[in-house]
């Protein structure tokens, strides 16, 4: 299985006006963007290389790399939220969302958001733009979002309805493509929560690539997703505001980042204090990690 950490300069998701960050908790913030400057990656919390920001001292256990090597005989707590987003009353573009005002309400629809980035890039234009529209506050402009879901299916040689398609542009039997990222193997850290607003850091696996009919992968990459969120409650829906590295300043990631899956001693050694893993973690691989029989 190949694995792939997306390093990410700085920039912003949308477009308007900055808002000025509070210093008091958001210090040393810097936008995640998606390199080539597409847009759409941007909605997922893709992790980039950058150095100390001024809160680097602020007595904070910061995750590092080198936490991979301290093994830990405690497991990471579970907190409330579920990887699973039960809390959502309502879906749109068939992704969840109407989640409540509570602070478990927020970690679900951030959640969310950072597990639909491959789905977004996949639906038709007309349902993601009613997705994007509804769960930022601040979208990205409708024709760079179709731009990017553009250059995405070419790189994976998918037509517009899903099938895989070989180098003379006929579909691939027996082989499908999938992405799909997976809250319950990872864990959040909520780092600040307030009446209508929501900060919240997250730490996922996702896995794209192609299987075969049963699920089972052909050719299949992880990719580690890592940031923080600052979400919103706006217009009885929690909503993303704001999209950084939190405490990322370097990629956190397992021994073998090509395994999707970690015990939650190992969560709890690589992420510190603070995190938490969802209601419904798991420590089983996905099916779509598991390789196809030889044919």
């Amino acid at each position: 299985m190949n694995v792939r950490i997306d390093y990410q300069p700085t920039g912003r998701p949308g477009g308007g006006r900055r808002r000025k960050p509070r210093p008091s908790r958001r210090r040393g913030w810097a936008l995640a963007m998606a390199a080539g400057g597409g847009l759409l990656l941007v909605l997922a919390l893709l992790t980039f290389r950058s150095g100390p920001g001024p809160d680097a001292d602020d007595g904070k256990t910061k995750p590092t790399g080198e936490a991979s090597a301290r093994r830990s005989a405690v497991e990471i707590k579970r907190g409330s939220a579920t990887g699973a987003a039960v809390l959502a009353t309502r879906s749109v573009a068939g992704l969840p969302r109407g989640f409540p005002p509570s602070e478990a309400g927020a970690v679900e629809a951030g959640a969310a958001f950072v597990a639909s980035v491959y789905d977004l890039h996949r639906m038709p234009a007309a349902e993601r733009w009613a997705y994007v529209r509804d769960a930022m506050t601040d979208p990205p402009p409708k024709r760079r979002l179709d731009t990017d879901a553009v250059a995405f299916r070419a790189n994976y040689r998918l037509a517009e309805t899903g099938e895989i398609l070989d180098v003379t542009g006929e579909a691939v039997p027996g082989v499908r493509f999938t992405s799909r990222c997976h809250p319950e193997l990872g864990a959040y850290r909520v780092e600040d929560f307030e009446a209508g607003r929501a900060e919240v850091d997250y730490w996922m696996p996702c896995l794209l690539g192609t299987v075969d009919e049963a699920g089972q992968a052909l050719h299949v990459q992880t990719r580690w997703q890592m940031g923080r969120m600052a979400l919103r409650w706006h217009e009885n829906d929690w909503r993303v505001d704001e999209l950084a590295r939190g405490p990322f300043d370097e990629p956190v990631t397992p021994p073998d980042e090509g395994e999707p899956a970690t015990t939650l001693a190992e969560r709890a050694a690589l992420l510190g204090a603070g995190w938490l893993a969802f209601a419904d973690a798991s420590e089983r691989r996905p099916a779509e990690a598991e390789s196809a029989a030889p044919r």
